[in-house]
């Protein structure tokens, strides 16, 4: 009944903040999952929206509306606050496809992030949705040449199992085109967030490590590699490499391709994109 009313009130909020701005069909655009409205300070979106599923930054899509709103300085030139609110079913489609709807349960987010600087974020979330209680919060800080840090903590609870997340993320400029990064995610057993949520939640003690290597060729292409190892308890050690290529053969066409490979298993995927924009 709660989250019933929260999307509710999401869609009047919407709706009255529109209409006081005098907004007609002319000032939306459609994208490829939904309607949005993009101002200055204040945006919409109704459809499929995108967001974080929890402390690793996987995405969760949620059918239903977004709202997102910015106060303070432009960007990069001074602090900035960013507010937004979701609310709607999550939608197991999988990204990119068409066909019949999957909606599961309803949930909401809010997420505010503060920028006093240039070189300085901190940020934090709230999820919701049956049963499920989870929140984290993170900052980052920016040294120049000498990296990018990141750390963050969550914690979770779904029915009566609850635990903790941690994360530590570092990146780094080592030569003209040349980029590292590193990041280390700590999952203590009974943690649950929207990623996990269709799954049970409760999850076991897991280590996820990955080290990330980027190499841009030209203004047009560019490669990466990584080298993933997960550690659950009881299940070994679970590692796999990839390797990602992009090119631009316009401003408008990009293609892209994917390779992993799980080296315990011997498992493979390969994928290949095509990106062109139909206006």
């Amino acid at each position: 009944m709660m989250r019933h009313c929260l999307l509710t009130g999401l869609l009047c909020i919407g709706c009255a903040a529109v209409r006081a701005q005098g907004l007609g069909l002319d000032h939306w655009e459609k994208g490829r999952h939904d309607w949005r409205y993009r101002g200055d300070q204040f945006g919409v979106a109704l459809g499929r929206s995108p967001i974080r599923g929890g402390l690793a930054d996987t995405q969760v899509a949620l059918g239903g509306i977004r709202l997102d709103s910015r106060l303070g300085g432009p960007r990069p030139t001074g602090p900035s606050w960013d507010l937004s609110l979701a609310a709607g079913a999550i939608d197991h489609n999988p990204e990119g496809t068409t066909g019949d709807l999957s909606y599961g349960a309803l949930a909401s987010q809010g997420e505010f992030s503060v920028r006093p600087s240039q070189k300085w974020l901190l940020h934090s979330d709230v999820q919701s949705a049956p049963g499920l209680l989870a929140s984290t919060v993170g900052t980052q800080v920016d040294s120049g040449d000498f990296g990018t840090l990141g750390l963050g903590v969550g914690h979770g609870r779904q029915g009566a199992m609850s635990g903790w997340a941690y994360q530590t993320r570092y990146s780094v400029r080592i030569w003209k085109g040349v980029d590292v990064s590193w990041q280390s995610d700590r999952q203590l057993a009974g943690y649950s967030d929207l990623a996990s949520y269709q799954r049970g939640g409760g999850q076991q003690d897991m280590t996820r490590r990955q080290v990330t290597a980027g190499l841009t060729l030209s203004d047009r292409s560019s490669v990466s590699g990584s080298y993933e190892t997960v550690r659950q308890a009881g299940g070994g050690i679970h590692r796999r490499f990839g390797i990602t290529r992009q090119v631009w053969y316009s401003p408008n066409v990009k293609l892209g391709f994917k390779a992993e490979r799980e080296i315990r298993s011997g498992d493979y995927d390969v994928g290949l994109s095509l990106s062109i924009p139909i206006k």
